[in-house]
């Protein structure tokens, strides 16, 4: 309990409330009894003081110390949430808390019976939409169960569902043999919902004013049920983000954007340019098309961020984005370009796959 000075003072006696509260030196202290109250007074508070600031450092300093020589003490690790997904540069946002899910095999008959889903309720973005995981044959070999996983986030053209991975792009089904050979790691790869988020088909995967949070969604809510339901490895070297088309550009962007969730971006037809996509809020407005373009976000980056990037298209198809993207960069940012030759359309894309899961398992730990 904290006691004032006033609980001492005489009641009749003003000049003697001014002494105790700033020195007797321009007043004449009253005859005694008063003038030993205000030594008294004065000498009281000097030894509370003291001993208010004793207790202080006792408290502090002496537990430390205990702590210290302990045999074998060691600051606490940090809790086993090292798993949480950072959270983007700007203000603060609790990290949620553990989202358990329930999984089930895709209803969708054309996605193989070893891809499952789940609705997720984003506590960041607010978005509630599916997301698709597909788990590598090791992942329930007990021989690997203490062993983590890399992950790759897949993202579709606009328009797409996700499931197009698995049912048209057939990205497990080509995945699983490499595995087995030896040319390709033990991906978890994720295809979250991508268009069509919060009743609005393209979000330019942004966050913007007055629409869903869809970067949100894609960058934390999404990974983090990921880290919170499977053996994934948390650290950004262990994923990577892919898409095609307008998934393609989205993912260049986020990697780069994000080098603090994603070690690699694969984009495979993407743009640079955001108004390459005519339905796209970024590439309309004209602010945004410059602040989102990944050309121009790496020209203007202070620090390059560590990010590895794979580019492929075709002659005048995003070819010439991928050159434009190699000639901006600096360590340590490293880009790849490959040259896909062929229409635009989906067996392009899932003949190119074989080759980004191999540049892939070559850049992720």
């Amino acid at each position: 309990m904290t006691w004032s000075d006033e609980d001492h003072t005489p009641t009749d006696e003003p000049g003697l409330r001014h002494a105790l509260a700033h020195g007797a030196a321009d007043i004449v202290i009253s005859p005694p009894p008063y003038a030993r109250i205000v030594r008294d007074g004065r000498a009281h508070r000097r030894r509370r003081a003291a001993v208010r600031s004793a207790v202080v450092v006792t408290a502090v300093v002496v537990p430390a110390l205990t702590l210290a020589l302990l045999p074998g003490r060691h600051p606490a690790p940090p809790p086993d949430r090292a798993a949480a997904v950072p959270a983007a540069a700007g203000p603060a946002t609790a990290a949620p808390a553990a989202s358990h899910a329930d999984f089930t095999a895709a209803a969708d008959s054309t996605v193989p019976r070893d891809v499952k889903v789940t609705q997720l309720n984003g506590p960041l973005s607010g978005i509630d939409a599916e997301v698709m995981v597909w788990l590598p044959p090791q992942y329930d070999d007990p021989a690997y169960r203490d062993r983590s996983f890399p992950v790759v986030e897949l993202l579709p053209g606009q328009g797409a569902p996700s499931s197009i991975w698995f049912s048209r792009l057939n990205a497990s089904d080509q995945l699983k043999p490499m595995i087995a050979n030896g040319s390709a790691l033990p991906f978890i790869l994720v295809a979250p919902r991508f268009t069509g988020l919060g009743g609005v088909q393209d979000t330019g995967c942004a966050d913007l004013p007055g629409r869903p949070k869809a970067e949100t969604w894609l960058t934390r809510d999404v990974p983090q049920l990921v880290l919170d339901n499977f053996r994934a490895e948390p650290a950004p070297q262990h994923w990577a983000v892919a898409g095609y088309s307008a998934g393609g550009q989205c993912a260049t962007r986020l990697a780069i954007a994000h080098p603090d969730r994603y070690g690699a971006g694969v984009s495979l037809s993407g743009v640079n340019d955001p108004a390459g996509d005519p339905t796209s809020p970024v590439g309309r407005d004209k602010t945004l098309r410059t602040q989102d373009n990944p050309l121009l976000m790496l020209r203007r980056a202070a620090r390059p961020p560590a990010v590895a990037l794979y580019a492929a298209g075709a002659k005048g198809d995003g070819l010439e984005d991928g050159q434009a993207l190699a000639a901006a960069a600096e360590p340590p940012t490293t880009v790849t370009v490959g040259e896909l030759v062929g229409p635009r359309d989906l067996p392009l894309w899932r003949g190119a796959l074989p080759a980004v899961f191999d540049w892939l398992s070559r850049r992720l730990k």
